[in-house]
């Protein structure tokens, strides 16, 4: 869709693949990819870097609504997939190829689920099937740049039907790493994992400038890295 010699670094015959009006560009979105995860070096690593962060705001977005049901009204997904080639929105694209904005959605969505809240770092076990799952033993591991485990701790619960439950807070930790991981598992009662979840995190959280706030987008005044 874009022509070889167009590849890199990014021009307008990739603007021209993006949205119109206020998303004529993919400015916003790459500012956020350079800071969050390094200066993309070529069009494969922003490739990489690009369907990574997709799919932590995609699943961040969908783990909100499913960690605050039914005080949320719900959420709205734009869009499935594009009608041309695009880069921008998809879950999966003009050639029905799946990006990370799809297995992002597609995690977050698990009719029972184990999941991180980064508002208030609890993590939390929903359940949005209409059948009771007792006997559940949930796990969070937290590992720092060098996989050596910071902390660790296991809750038995039971989950009711069509419902969430706020297992525990990951506690402030000494001496992690700037950027480090966290591991969550929630296994059955015969040991099957029902659900896992993998997070890569950062000790220095994003900071919104809210009152710059327009109707499509909120700067970020320090980004987490």
């Amino acid at each position: 869709m874009i022509p070889r010699e167009h590849l890199w670094p990014i021009d307008e015959y990739w603007n021209y693949h993006a949205g119109g009006g206020q998303f004529k560009n993919i400015q916003v979105f790459t500012d956020a990819l350079n800071v969050r995860y390094g200066a993309a070096k070529d069009v494969r690593d922003y490739a990489i870097k690009s369907q990574l962060m997709t799919y932590e705001g995609q699943r961040a977005m969908f783990e909100a609504y499913g960690g605050n049901r039914y005080k949320s009204t719900g959420v709205i997904q734009w869009m499935l997939n594009n009608a041309w080639p695009s880069l921008i929105w998809h879950l999966y694209d003009y050639y029905l190829m799946p990006g990370g904005g799809y297995f992002g959605t597609k995690k977050a969505c698990e009719p029972i689920h184990v999941q991180y809240s980064y508002d208030d770092h609890s993590v939390v076990a929903v359940n949005t099937t209409y059948q009771p799952q007792p006997n559940l033993q949930l796990t969070a591991q937290i590992y720092d740049f060098n996989l050596a485990e910071k902390f660790s701790r296991t809750v038995a619960l039971d989950l009711a039907a069509d419902s969430n439950f706020k297992a525990f807070t990951i506690p402030l930790i000494q001496d992690l790493s700037a950027s480090y991981f966290l591991k969550l598992s929630l296994q059955d009662a015969h040991g099957q994992i029902v659900s896992s979840n993998f997070y890569w995190l950062s000790t220095r959280d994003d900071v919104l400038d809210t009152k710059k706030t327009k109707w499509y987008y909120t700067p970020v005044s320090s980004y987490a890295t």
